[in-house]
């Protein structure tokens, strides 16, 4: 089952157009899925759900993670030591690139300046 993350002020909230206009300006993400045009904020969450369980402890697979808990895992994400043996172990052992997980770290950082949460869609 595929899992698409959008990102939103709330659960049954578009985002504003400076919201998707902000994240626009992070350019061609190398994340799966990427998108920031028109009403929509998004990735493809499936193929980074172990990687993100297993350094922040929580699951893509929810309906709504809220900005602060977002905010969290950006945190999480960007302490990562990418140069380490054990982060360059998990990246393998979870099949996410060192770009797309920056780029994950990224997006989520973003959610927090602006006050955006995570809604999964599955």
């Amino acid at each position: 089952m595929g899992l698409d993350v959008f990102i939103k002020p709330g659960l049954h909230k578009c985002p504003s157009a400076k919201d998707v206009a902000a994240f626009a300006a992070l350019g061609d993400l190398p994340l799966a899925g990427w998108m920031a045009e028109g009403s929509l904020i998004a990735f493809r969450g499936k193929v980074y759900e172990d990687f993100v369980f297993r350094v922040c402890m929580n699951s893509l697979y929810q309906e709504w993670i809220p900005p602060r808990e977002a905010a969290q895992m950006a945190q999480a994400i960007e302490a990562l030591d990418y140069e380490s043996e054990l982060v360059k172990e998990l990246l393998e052992a979870t099949r996410v690139p060192e770009s797309h997980a920056r780029a994950l770290g990224q997006v989520l950082s973003l959610c927090a300046k602006r006050g955006l949460g995570l809604h999964g869609d599955w």
